[in-house]
């Protein structure tokens, strides 16, 4: 579920790809320009995350992206595969297509703010073939 966004363009979001919690997001349109690379923030509150999801090119139902999360403040710990990675401001993850990936915010009081690329495969699969 979705709420009116803030001054700032955050909207709400409740259980991200199954995750716990009501995140904020703010998606970049570039006034809806296309492109295959896409960008947004995400504020995850203490106790909150983004479920456990993959991305891949067969079952395009959550998209078929490369993501790179980079941590602008907060604390908190990147599931990745079969790993959990702890992360702070300046952390940087790669999440390759087909990869096991979610986060989640560890710290008791302070938000996590992280800058979130998406790169659109089947797009540029599409654009190769």
């Amino acid at each position: 579920m979705s709420v009116e966004s803030d001054r700032e363009g955050i909207r709400r979001y409740d259980n991200i790809h199954g995750g716990l919690g009501t995140l904020g997001v703010r998606i970049f349109d570039f006034g809806r320009a296309p492109s295959p690379a896409n960008f947004l923030i995400y504020e995850i509150p203490p106790g909150a995350s983004e479920g456990l999801h993959v991305h891949n090119l067969i079952d395009p139902a959550l998209g078929a992206y490369d993501k790179y999360y980079y941590i602008l403040a907060g604390y908190g710990a990147m599931l990745l595969a079969d790993r959990t990675i702890p992360v702070c401001p300046g952390s940087h993850i790669h999440t390759p297509l087909e990869t096991p990936h979610g986060i989640m915010n560890t710290h008791h009081d302070a938000t996590l703010r992280i800058f979130l690329t998406y790169i659109d495969r089947a797009s540029s699969v599409g654009r190769q073939a």
